[in-house]
Parts: C-alpha cells; structure tokens; sequence
C-alpha cells in the first residue's frame, strides 16, 4: 500500500495495526494536510458484515465532536472496494507507549489524564456512543500533550443493532467490564470498568486482572479478583485508591452512575490537595515527564503535612492518618509524621495524668465535704454534684492541655520536614530504578522506568486505633458543645438562564440560585448544565467575603452543518478563501461553526454556503442556513453530470 493512493489520500507511511484493520499516515492530495487513514483488512473487508460495522464505526465517531476525540474527516461508502476511515492525525504516541518509554506519573497526574478520559467519554455516552474498548493502546497523546480518545471500532450505539455476532467476544481481555464477558447488557457502566483498569494501570504499572492467557484474565475478572491499588503502591493513597476501587465494581450497580461521577470524584480529589487546574496539572507534567516527577515528592509532601496538621487540630483523625500514610509512603522517616505518632504516645501519658489529676480533686472534693458537713450539714445530693463538677473540670482542663501540647508539637515538626526534603532531594534524583519485566508482569516491559523515587516499605497508621485514643481524651461533652462550620452566602448569576446549577452534586433552582447558597469556607466544586450549552466546572474558593454576585458562564456548544452531494463537490463558509471538498455519495462536509459565551443572546446564527461542483466550478449554488447550538442541519445540492 505504501506510495499507492485511495480516492484522493495518498498512503505514506504504516502507523500500527490490530485484528480488524491497519492505520497509515497519508496526505490529503486536495487539501494538502496530513491526515491517518484506517484500512480494513482485505481478507475481512470481502465479508458485508464486516464492512458493515466498520461503516458504523465511521458514522459513529463522525457525530462526535470534542477536543479529546480523535475527529473523522472523511469515510467510504459501503459499497466501497476499499473500507477506510479518514481521520486527523496526531503526530505522537499512545498512552502505552508514552509511559513505557517515561514510566508511570505520579497519583495526581494520573488522575489530571483520567479527567482528560472521562470529558471525551462524557461526550460519546451523550451522543448515545459507548467506546466499549477503552485501554491504553486507544488513548493518543499528541506532541503539544493533548489526550485523544481514538478507535471506536466496536463501539456500541445506543438504540442501534448490535453487530456482534452470538458467541463472538470482541474487546480487550483485561479491560472488558464482567457484563461484556458475560454477554449482558452494556451501558455506559461498561466503559467506566475499563476506565478503572486504566486508572489502575497507570498509577501502579500493573493491570488489575492479569494471568497467563485470556480464559485466566476473564475468569479473575468475572470473580473481581485484584490487588487493592494502594497495597501495589501505597502513594496512591486511600482517596484515588477509592476511586479506582468504586470504577471497578464487579456489579455495575456499586459503580459510579455515570462519567460525570467519576469526573467530579477525580477534580475533588485534586482539589483536596490544592491541584485546582487538573489541565494546567497535565500540560506541567507532559512538558517534562521526568523532571515534573522528580520534583513531585517533595511538593506533594508539602502540601500533605499541611492538610494532616489541619485536620489533625480539627480533630479529624482519620482524615490525619490518611494524609500521614501517604507521606510515609514517600518518606517513612519524616519527622512530622514521627511528631504526630509521639503526640499520640504523649497523649496516652497524658491521659493517665488526666485520671491521676481527677482522682486528686475527688480526693479533696470529699475532704472538703467532709468539713462542710461537720460544720454546717449540707444534703449528700450536693456534695456528690459538687465533687462531679470539680472532678468534670479538672478533665476538661487536663484534655485541652493534651490536645494544645500535641498540636503544637506537630507544627514544631513541620519546619525540621523542609529541612530534611532538601537533604533528601540529592539522593532521591538517583534513585531511577528499571523494573524487571516480572515486576510489571505483562504491563510494562523492564525497559521501563519506574518512578523517580523508591518506595520503602511502610506500616501504615490505623485509624481504628488512633481514633480509640483519641475518644479517651475527647468527651462527647466536647464534640456537643463544639462551634458550627461558618458558612457564607453565595449569590449566582448564571448564564444561560435555563441552564441548572449543581454545588457538589446538588441541584439548585434558579431561584435558590439568585437569592443565594450557604456554603462553607473552602473549595466547592460548581456544575453547570443546560441544552446547547457544553458542561461547565469550576472549582468555586469561598472565602468570608464574596462578590455581590458570582457570574457562571456556560459557552454555547458547536453547531454543524453538513452538505451532501450527488458530485464531487467545493464548499465555501461565510465566504473563507480555503473551501472544504465533498465527494460524491460520502458523507459530506461538517462544517463547525462556533458561538461562544452563552451570556450573550445569540442562540442561532445564519452562515451562508457556496458550493460549486468540482468538474465545473460554473456549476454553484448560494444558501442561507440558520444554525443553532449543539444542533446539526443537512443540505443537498445536486449538479448536473460534467461532459
């Protein structure tokens, strides 16, 4: 095939290939832009079923209009000698071949590609299309670090028939979800299974279902068997492990509900520790993988000594030990972490200085009502309540000393970890190990690097224990009587008006909306969603002094239109110099047309078309079409056969 050509793509160069068909790159002789062109192969392309649901795999994409979707430029017709798919091409890598070559990214960064995953997956499940073979090989990565979603070739549309065969398993062993295996129904549950195995693949190096052949991978995952992601690495953490764990459900009822859950999971979890970009996170790490992994651990050290020590004075224990397990998985010798477990050992002493202190005052209190009672004859009732009002006091005072002298030994700590990053920084820049091909299994070959640190084993914390202490020092007198969370009112302004507002999942009426919301200080994760419209987040700071009114500005989503011709054919929009070829009996051209903030009221526009027959450019037609958002509209022009 290389330096032949199909209609007007000349093939250049092979690209890659799998079971169905084989990708080249190849230049568009009428626009003169590279473009990849996926080819079936000749032996399947003689069976119509097989052109048939490549066809639909064409027509599936082609409806598919997003920034982290591979786009379909042109296909052929079903009747077609050759089946093939023109598609835009990236020059880069694959998500395998990019980690292979720079190793596994640190938690954070994973989670900032997932967020990339799941936008472009959001899109399809709204266009009615599920991927159903979501793996590594299927995610591209260009050269300026943009992630494309590619090859639907056995997605699955919604309300269409299905093209797979009875008894036929199509997809990727290890990533298909336990309801594909089976043969049940699939829905967008199935693509956040294989987004889990993805996920966990990234942050770990392994894949969660592995075995020898493909009947062993299906059968570990149809029994849920895999390894706890924070147990391979412990610097994921509980809170992405969590995540993975969820996506991962056996039974698709205990998964996420939709991507969008799994997006707002991801953004909350980076929010947490202070990543509130996740695309500026991922253009940081993608501009130098090895430099940006290098320089993680001590930032996210950082950034956890601070959260650990805030809910440790906040009393929030578990909280406290989840941040303190991953910073031990980093640096099992931090100080601050060894300050926190001291203060733990302290507090038991102080408690039993506390008893100690409690049975003194008793002791004195019964004295005294001994005294009081030769001298004056006060009743029992109130000599007991007066030696429980003493003994009560003396803990109260004796609890608050333990807690003020626990806390401030781990911010005492916090200053000796900077200074004990910097020592550790020189030696940590060499320890690059390579992994044997057994460590990765079948995941990563040992020619891959693993992360720039080492991991050295760990105990971790148990919150069950810490929080056994912690109920001895802290009554339930205490946590009665403790202040409310300050909450301040937030007032929106939201654009468009018909659009819904979501605060952490919650939908708020226009109305809730414009008279205002009592949130919280801290971050807050803001959704927006309304017809026409592309899906707004944002990460909303609420601090004690707010705007008289926070403005949410959905951008307008794209609109289309597609002109079909009988001939081969040129279009011009709103009179650009570059046209946009047609051929004859394809699918036309989408023409994209843009409109911006949704603040604005143009709700539609009108873009003028001329289009011109290609064997007579004589031949032209002028048309007016009214386009709306998110909406597409068709024209046909038909001109008369050339001489």
């Amino acid at each position: 095939m290389i330096g032949t050509s199909v209609e007007r793509y000349k093939i250049l160069e092979e690209l890659g290939q799998g079971g169905m068909s084989v990708v080249y790159r190849g230049l568009d002789t009428s626009l003169e832009r590279e473009v990849a062109v996926k080819m079936l192969h000749g032996h399947l392309a003689s069976k119509p079923e097989n052109r048939l649901r490549f066809h639909r795999e064409a027509k599936a994409i082609a409806r598919l209009r997003h920034a982290n979707i591979l786009e379909v430029y042109d296909y052929s017709s079903e009747d077609a000698d050759k089946s093939y798919i023109v598609m835009e091409y990236i020059p880069g890598s694959n998500l395998r071949q990019f980690l292979l070559q720079h190793g596994p990214p640190p938690p954070e960064a994973a989670a900032a590609i997932a967020i990339a995953i799941c936008q472009a997956l959001e899109h399809a499940h709204e266009q009615g299309v599920i991927h159903r073979d979501l793996k590594p090989e299927n995610v591209m990565i260009s050269a300026q670090g943009v992630i494309k979603l590619m090859d639907f070739g056995i997605a699955h549309v919604i309300g269409a028939e299905t093209m797979t065969q009875t008894g036929s398993l199509m997809g990727s062993p290890a990533h298909m979800a336990p309801e594909l295996i089976e043969g049940l129904k699939v829905d967008v549950r199935s693509d956040i299974f294989s987004l889990g195995t993805v996920l966990y693949w990234i942050t770990t190096g392994k894949l969660p279902f592995d075995g020898q052949n493909a009947p062993q991978v299906l059968k570990r995952v149809l029994d849920g068997n895999y390894i706890d992601p924070e147990a391979v690495d412990a610097r994921i953490g509980q809170e992405f492990a969590a995540i993975i764990k969820c996506c991962l459900a056996n039974n698709p009822d205990e998964r996420y509900p939709d991507v969008t859950a799994v997006l707002e999971a991801l953004i909350q979890a980076l929010a947490r520790n202070g990543f509130n970009e996740p695309d500026q996170l991922l253009s940081d790490y993608f501009k130098n993988p090895l430099e940006f992994t290098r320089g993680f651990s001590d930032m996210i050290v950082a950034r956890l000594t601070k959260r650990g020590q805030q809910a440790f004075q906040s009393r929030q224990i578990a909280q406290a030990t989840r941040c303190f397990n991953r910073i031990l998985a980093y640096d099992p010798d931090n100080p601050a972490v060894r300050a926190f477990l001291e203060s733990i050992a302290h507090r038991r002493t102080y408690h039993r200085i506390g008893i100690g202190a409690a049975v003194l005052v008793l002791l004195c209190a019964s004295a005294m009502f001994l005294y009081q009672r030769a001298d004056s004859g006060p009743s029992d009732k109130m000599v007991a309540q007066a030696i429980l009002d003493t003994n009560e006091a003396a803990i109260a005072a004796t609890r608050e000393a333990v807690i003020s002298a626990a806390a401030l030994s781990v911010q005492r700590a916090a200053a000796d970890a900077s200074h004990s990053a910097q020592r550790r920084r020189a030696s940590a820049l060499g320890e690059h190990v390579v992994a044997s091909a057994k460590d990765l299994s079948s995941s990563m070959p040992e020619r891959a690097l693993l992360r720039a640190h080492v991991v050295r084993p760990f105990i971790p914390l148990q919150p069950s224990v810490i929080e056994s202490i912690s109920k001895k020092v802290v009554s339930e007198s205490t946590a009665s009587t403790a202040l409310a969370e300050p909450k301040v009112r937030y007032r929106f302004k939201v654009s468009p008006p018909a659009a819904t507002l979501y605060l952490e999942g919650r939908a708020v009426s226009a109305m809730e909306a414009a008279q205002g919301v009592d949130l919280t200080l801290g971050r807050h994760v803001v959704t927006a969603r309304s017809p026409g419209c592309k899906p707004f987040r944002q990460i909303l700071h609420v601090t004690r002094d707010p705007q008289e009114r926070t403005s949410i500005v959905l951008d307008w989503d794209d609109g289309f239109v597609h002109v079909v011709s009988n001939h081969d054919a040129l279009v011009w929009l709103n009179e650009e110099p570059q046209p946009r070829s047609i051929r004859a009996g394809g699918k036309g051209a989408a023409l994209r047309i843009r409109f911006g903030p949704a603040d604005t009221v143009q709700s539609e526009q009108k873009v003028s078309l001329r289009i011109a027959a290609s064997h007579d450019l004589q031949q032209s037609r002028k048309q007016v079409v009214t386009v709306r958002p998110g909406a597409h509209a068709t024209v046909n022009v038909n001109f008369a056969s050339g001489n």
